[in-house]
């Protein structure tokens, strides 16, 4: 079995029923000695196998959200405009498109900062665009098809104004093109332009907004897909872009804008993925229709205010203020219709449990609706946290998937998992959307099912929505969409796709072909070959296998995309394909139609291909890699300067036996049975308890969070031998807070415990003491705020006191520490600081191997409800300490200049190191000093300054000069030192050294 999963680009596999570890998407599978299937990150549609159902068919309340003006959906995320020209976000995050500076899905809504005076806002899937009151349009998220204007950024995390655009007076966003209407009466269009969105006539992209030839007397746009749409002052109904999806042979696109046939008298038009919906001056009358047909007068349904129309569902508005729900495309399997069922339905029917609503929107299988009090309602998919529910579907530590036999391999798709076991038959789980899972259904299923229409199989490989299996007659079988074979539709169970013989030993597989290993060791190839991925000196696709030019001596293969590569036995690799972003590592951009050796790298055993890098390992145990696209997040252990896009030696683990890689992720897989994983952390696919991102490989946790991930241990657990981390485990319930120590190492040792935090200052004003009474019976608790600010506090057996620069901490606890001491952070008697709070509460313990020449290394073990953003704990200050940190002031608070001091430890002087400046203000907002001044907070943090430490003498910093701090008081102002920002977070190599004050 080696051979053969070495073959899969995202498995990692010593032998037969030995450990392996699998990833692709944000969830990952690893199967232990003992056939014991774990699984860890996202959740969403039901991939880790834990029973959850990612999904609310009746509406409910978004959390901690009132006074809206106007919501919007996005493929996956949610906004809502405050009354107050405000904009709130949450949902999916993955391309910046909450418009916060962080990364991590969010289920509760968060503001937009720096973003006010908003009049309009409408949503992309992945990016989201705001105009405010000056006529001008902001924008944030993905721009890789140029939705937000200029530039090279793949993506903005904050918003930024769009270029060339003034007086707009309406947008709409489609999925990759928007539109803006001018005061007169134009239309400006931007964005990729294949299917002839943009109406100008041609296909080629704008990054700029252009107008529209031809167009003018617009009172109305909409957008959705590859599509535009404008209502005229004449009643008159226009499209352009891709036309009719059903027809066979389809249409060619509409570069211009055409008149739809079939209505008059048009008010209000909204778009969906195929659907269009019109309603009438007369509100009475409305329309529907598929682009490039007539539309159709529908049955009335009352009087009507708005519609909206979506992925799976379409809504109508009552003037009455309730709303109908339709299907499309099979909707409501996600209860989308809002009519508390899963039940497909095409006639109109009522929206269930609210009334008085003056807007809907409708998004990818879910719906939101504003009531005329301001409060939002959601129902439908709930994946990723778009519903604003407070639910958000992830596990950053492993956990068994229930009810599965012994297992020999496994396999992740992007959203769904695949197990096969000793006796040669599938289990299938997770994301069912397009046919995936092979059981004849459409529906996600959260708890694993075997599949009855095929057996014998001899290895499985889960793509992004599809599978394929290998049978033990050498037979290749496939289910799901976008297959890399020439099939009709979606198979929704097992179908042959080669006969016996034919599939080979093993196979890899990119978008849209497939790579089989002969047992002579050559290679075969079929599918799409657009860019030379199949490798024979051609661009023609292939409906049957293919040699791949000139290979022999073949062990493993891998694919992603349209590029394909091969390890030979003798250790070279060689590519071919798609190399327009240097995927193929020999250091071009030229596309490869034969296998190319790719220079560097000799002596290979073993490749893994992600979705932007590449990891070979020598026989030598050393690891090289590359990369190509815009970011790294650390999946390859050194930072993006280090790297480029041919092959270079990484740091990182040595005794790896394994390896693998996907979306952002590696894995290593060590001989000891250790899993190291480093990179993308958005859904805790990590491993290791946190959302943080990995800029290095950490060790993954097992179950119990009580140590390592050991997947040769019958207990699946080893303790922990990181030196600058101590295990504690959080217990949060009616008591109050506290942490179970679980660390070996700290036990029988003379430490102390420290716990500080930043908690809203109402919380900390009305905190008593611990030696306070507790509340009188029948007295409610006052829930804790988060505002007006944020404070820095230290927990002491005295109570919540509020820290400073000047302020020596106080130990919690003394030891010596026992096993399974359960230590107190606060109990019953102190108001919840962590309920619907950006609250961060971390613990230290200052035994010796763990402590920095005073400085006390905290952690993170409990956040508020709805903190976002970068975590990153307050630092605990000694007697030692507080002379490390310190800084001056001087000026009014309207010009003030602020310098910081920092003492080098030793370990520090005459090495290149960085130094980091951040501040969090009392609204929990966090910015970061850069060379080009202070910008929203990311991880990992950007250096202000580089520099070889002195020998002797402090180091010092201005951090402002002549700063306007108006309306900042109370703003925590903190300075570092350290090799990387990764060291200076980890031992809290760092100082708070100044209030605003």
């Amino acid at each position: 079995m080696a051979l053969v999963a070495s073959a899969l680009p995202c498995t990692a596999l010593a032998a037969d029923g030995a450990p392996m570890v699998s990833v692709r998407g944000p969830h990952a599978l690893a199967l232990s000695a003992d056939g014991k299937v774990l699984a860890w990150g996202s959740d969403q549609n039901g991939q880790l196998g834990s029973g959850t159902r990612p999904y609310e068919p009746r509406p409910g309340l978004v959390l901690n959200l009132g006074n809206i003006a106007a919501i919007a959906s996005g493929g996956y995320f949610s906004l809502a405009l405050g009354r107050d020209g405000r904009v709130w976000t949450w949902g999916s995050n993955g391309a910046g498109q909450l418009g916060d500076g962080s990364r991590p899905d969010r289920a509760t809504p968060g503001r937009v900062p720096g973003l006010d005076q908003v009049q309009e806002i409408c949503a992309g899937p992945e990016y989201a665009l705001a105009r405010r009151a000056d006529g001008s349009v902001w924008g944030w998220g993905s721009s890789y098809y140029l939705t937000l204007g200029e530039g090279e950024r793949p993506e903005n995390g904050t918003p930024a104004p769009v270029a060339g655009l003034q007086g707009v007076t309406q947008l709409a966003c489609g999925d990759r093109h928007a539109l803006a209407l001018k005061a007169d009466g134009t239309v400006l269009a931007w964005g990729r332009n294949e299917f002839g969105a943009l109406g100008l006539g041609h296909a080629s992209d704008r990054a700029s907004p252009t107008p529209v030839p031809g167009l003018t007397n617009v009172r109305m746009l909409a957008a959705a897909q590859e599509r535009s749409y404008a209502v005229r002052t004449d009643g008159t109904v226009w499209e352009w872009g891709e036309s009719n999806p059903f027809a066979s042979p389809r249409p060619p696109a509409r570069l211009s804008p055409v008149q739809v046939p079939g209505i008059s008298g048009a008010a209000k038009v909204a778009a969906g993925s195929v659907y269009a919906v019109a309603i009438g001056v007369d509100p009475t009358r409305w329309w529907q229709w598929v682009p490039g047909t007539s539309a159709q007068l529908q049955a009335a349904v009352g009087t009507l205010s708005g519609a909206a129309r979506g992925y799976g569902q379409g809504f109508l508005l009552k003037s009455d203020g309730t709303a109908l729900g339709f299907g499309a495309l099979n909707g409501n399997g996600f209860g989308s219709l809002g009519d508390g069922t899963t039940t497909y339905r095409e006639e109109p029917a009522p929206v269930v449990d609210i009334a008085g609503l003056v807007q809907v929107a409708s998004g990818t299988w879910y719906g939101l609706a504003l009531g005329a009090n301001g409060r939002v309602y959601s129902w439908g998919l709930d994946a990723s946290g778009q519903l604003g529910r407070g639910r958000f579907l992830h596990r950053s530590v492993p956990a068994q998937v229930a009810g599965l036999p012994v297992i020999s391999q496994v396999s992740a798709g992007w959203d769904h998992s695949m197990a096969l076991d000793a006796a040669g038959r599938l289990w299938a789980w997770g994301g069912n959307s397009y046919a995936q899972l092979g059981n004849a259904s459409w529906a996600d299923i959260g708890q694993p099912e075997q599949l009855a229409g095929i057996s014998d199989v001899r290895s499985v490989f889960a793509g992004d929505f599809y599978t394929l299996a290998l049978k033990k007659d050498g037979s290749l079988w496939g289910w799901g969409s976008g297959l890399p074979f020439p099939t009709t539709g979606n198979l929704a169970e097992p179908a042959q796709l080669l006969g016996a013989g034919q599939g080979g030993l093993a196979l890899a597989a990119g978008d849209a072909h497939v790579l089989l290993l002969r047992a002579d060791g050559t290679v075969a190839a079929m599918g799409d070959n657009a860019a030379g991925q199949l490798g024979d000196g051609k661009l023609d696709a292939r409906s049957a296998p293919v040699a791949v030019a000139g290979l022999s001596g073949v062990v493993a293969l891998a694919a992603r995309g349209r590029s394909s590569w091969a390890l030979k036995g003798d250790g070279s690799v060689w590519a071919w394909g798609d190399n327009e972003r240097g995927q193929l590592g020999d250091g071009s951009q030229t596309r490869r139609l034969r296998p190319t050796p790719v220079p560097g790298l000799n002596q290979v055993v073993e490749l893994a291909i992600g979705s932007q890098h590449a990891v070979a390992r020598r026989a030598d145990g050393g690891l090289l890699g590359w990369f190509w696209g815009y970011d790294l997040f650390g999946e390859l252990g050194s930072s993006q300067d280090q790297l480029g896009r041919t092959p270079r030696l990484l740091r990182g683990a040595s005794n790896v036996a394994a390896l693998t890689a996907g979306d952002a992720v590696s894995a290593f897989l060590l001989q000891d049975g250790l899993l190291l994983m480093g990179g993308s952390n958005s859904h805790g696919q990590l491993g290791d308890g946190s959302l943080a991102n990995a800029m290095r490989p950490g060790f993954v946790l097992d179950e119990r969070a009580t140590g390592w991930l050991n997947l040769k241990r019958a207990s699946g657990s080893q303790p922990s031998s990181d030196p600058t981390l101590v295990l504690l485990r959080a217990i949060r319930n009616a008591q109050g807070l506290s942490a179970l120590l679980t660390d070996p190492r700290a036990i029988g040792v003379p430490g102390e415990v420290y716990f500080s935090a930043l908690l809203p200052r109402a919380s900390v004003a009305a905190a008593p003491t611990r030696r306070a009474a507790s509340a009188r019976p029948g007295q409610p608790r006052r829930r804790a705020d988060a505002a007006p600010g944020m404070a820095p506090v230290v927990f002491t057996r005295g109570g919540i006191k509020q820290s400073g620069p000047s302020t020596t901490a106080q130990p919690s606890l003394a030891g010596p520490l026992t096993a399974g001491s359960q230590l107190p952070v606060y109990g019953s008697d102190v108001t919840d600081p962590l309920v619907a709070s950006n609250a961060i509460i971390c613990v230290g313990v200052t035994i010796p191997e763990l402590s920095a020449k005073g400085q006390v290394l905290m952690r993170p073990i409990a956040t508020g409800d709805q903190l976002s953003g970068v975590t990153q704990c307050p630092t605990v200050q000694t007697a030692a300490t507080l002379q490390r940190y310190t800084g001056t002031a001087s000026g009014p608070l309207n010009a003030r200049t602020l310098t910081a001091s920092v003492d080098p430890l030793d370990e520090d002087r005459g090495q290149p190191r960085h130094l980091y400046s951040w501040a969090v203000t009392p609204d929990g907002r966090q910015y970061m000093q850069t060379a080009a001044g202070w910008v929203p907070m990311t991880e990992p943090m950007q250096p202000v300054q580089s520099l070889t430490v002195p020998l002797s003498g402090r180091v010092s910093l201005t951090v402002t000069n002549g700063l306007d701090l108006s309306g900042l008081v109370g703003t925590l102002v903190y300075i570092g030192l350290g090799a990387s920002w990764e060291e200076v977070r980890g031992l809290n190599k760092a100082g708070h050294y100044y209030t605003v004050e």
